[in-house]
């Protein structure tokens, strides 16, 4: 083997090797940033819910006084009466629903 060739044989060996070190490389670029925008869109859906959790349980607090309120419910309630419940309810749903608390009973 002649010079010339072991020198080509070489050279073409070491492009070879950076070719698949580059493409290695980028690969695991992609995957890096791949899996940070997965934490960034996880990390900013979970700030999301727990707003509208936290909105949601605000509302449902300041309106649990409208619900022990009423005598009558809470009696049907302890008698296990489900047409009086439904019927002493039902004003308190109108208040409540009206006010975007409850969206449905």
């Amino acid at each position: 083997m002649t010079l010339q060739t072991r020198l080509i044989l070489v050279v073409m060996s070491t492009l070879l090797l950076v070719a698949v070190a580059l493409i290695g490389l980028g690969w695991m670029a992609q995957n890096s940033v791949e899996e940070r925008f997965r934490h960034a869109t996880i990390s900013r859906q979970d700030v999301l819910w727990r707003e509208i959790v936290s909105g949601q349980l605000e509302l449902m607090t300041a309106s649990t006084s409208g619900l022990t309120r009423n005598d009558a419910a809470l009696h049907a309630l302890q008698d296990n009466n489900p047409s009086m419940v439904a019927a002493n309810a039902m004003p308190t749903y109108n208040r409540l629903s009206a006010a975007s608390v409850l969206t449905k009973l």
